[in-house]
C-alpha cells in the first residue's frame, strides 16, 4: 500500500471501493464509520488507506486488491499476482540422493515434507529421484512447456560443484548441469507459458544480460559455503521452508516467508555448522499462495 500510495490517492475512488466491500465485510464498514469525510476526494482516500494499513489485516488487503480489479483499476491491482485459480500451481521436484560414490542420506525426508506441504496447499506436485543430467534436462524442459498454472515451483536437491566459475547441479551419473541453464528455461523468451507469472526456483545444492522477470531464486547457503543436512530430519533449509510455509502461507507472501526462514535458520547451530540462506529476486511482485482460497 505504501509503495502504491500516490496512485491510489490520486487515481481511485476508494470511498466507492470501501462501500462495496462493507456489504460483505463489517471490518470495512467500521473503517467507513470511523472517518469524517470532507469535500476532498484525495484527503478521503488518504484517510481510508491509513485506516486499512493500521488494520495490518492481510485478508482485508487481498479483498481490497480484488475489488480494485473488479472496478477497472488494473494498473494498481496488477502489481499483485493472481493466485486463486483451481489450478493453483505446478511443482517440479528433482531429488538426487544416490550417486556413483556417495549418497545424500536424509534427503528423502525433505522430498516427503515438500510434497505434503505443497500438495495440501492445492499444488500439483511432480517429483523425480536420482536423475542423470540428461534426464534432468528432459524433465525440466517438459515441465516448462506443460500446463498453465498460477504459480510455478522448481525445487532441485542434489550435489553441486563450481565448474568454470558457474554453479553446476550434479546428476546421478556425476555429470553437471549448469544452474543458469535451468533458470534460462523459465525466462520470458524461452517460457511463454509462465510469462508474467511467479516462478519460485529453489536450488538445494552446494555452491561453490538475459531477460528475466517474475522470478525468485532460493539457495540454502551463501556461495562458497555448504548447506547442513541431517540424516534423520533432512536439510535444515527445506525443513524450515515446510514449517514456515505451513504456518504462515494463509497470511504472508512468499518473500516475507523466505525472510522468516532465514531468521530461523540463523538460530540453528550444530557442532560444526551455522548457515545463512540467500535468495535472488528478479522483478518479482508480491505473491501469496492463498491456500484454500479459490475464485
Amino acid at each position: 500500500l505504501l509503495r502504491n500510495f500516490s496512485e491510489l490517492v490520486e487515481d481511485c475512488d476508494l470511498e466507492q471501493i470501501f462501500a462495496q466491500l462493507s456489504h460483505k465485510d463489517n471490518s470495512f464498514k467500521e473503517i467507513l464509520d470511523n472517518i469524517k469525510f470532507e469535500n476532498d476526494r484525495q484527503h478521503n482516500n488518504r484517510c481510508l488507506l491509513f485506516e486499512l494499513m493500521d488494520s495490518e489485516n492481510h485478508i482485508m488487503y487481498r479483498k481490497f486488491i480484488y475489488t480494485l480489479r473488479k472496478n477497472g483499476y488494473d494498473d494498481v491491482a496488477n502489481r499483485l499476482y493472481r493466485t486463486r485459480s483451481r489450478n493453483r500451481g505446478e511443482v517440479l521436484i528433482i531429488n538426487n540422493i544416490k550417486f556413483e560414490n556417495s549418497e545424500r542420506r536424509g534427503a528423502e525426508v525433505d522430498e516427503r515434507n515438500l510434497k505434503e506441504m505443497l500438495g495440501n496447499m492445492g499444488f500439483s506436485v511432480e517429483s523425480h529421484r536420482n536423475l542423470t543430467t540428461k534426464e534432468m534436462v528432459d524433465k525440466i524442459w517438459k515441465f516448462a512447456y506443460g500446463k498453465e498454472p498460477d504459480i510455478c515451483f522448481v525445487i532441485i536437491m542434489s550435489h553441486g560443484e563450481i565448474i568454470n566459475n558457474k554453479t553446476n547441479i550434479i546428476g546421478s551419473d556425476s555429470k553437471g548441469l549448469e544452474e543458469e541453464w535451468v533458470i534460462a528455461q523459465f525466462n520470458n523468451n524461452s517460457c511463454v507459458l509462465f510469462k508474467n507469472k511467479p516462478k519460485i526456483l529453489v536450488f538445494h545444492v552446494c555452491r561453490g544480460d538475459r531477460y528475466f522477470t517474475d522470478m525468485i531464486i532460493c539457495y540454502p547457503s551463501v556461495e562458497g559455503f555448504r548447506a547442513h543436512r541431517d540424516q534423520i530430519r533432512g536439510c535444515w533449509y527445506i525443513e524450515l521452508i515446510c514449517q514456515v510455509f505451513m504456518e504462515n502461507a494463509h497470511e504472508m507472501d512468499v518473500e516475507s516467508m523466505l525472510k522468516l526462514v532465514d531468521k530461523r535458520l540463523g538460530k540453528r547451530i550444530s557442532e560444526y555448522a551455522r548457515q545463512t540462506s540467500t535468495y535472488k529476486v528478479v522483478a518479482f511482485k508480491t505473491c501469496f499462495l492463498n491456500p484454500g482460497i479459490y475464485e
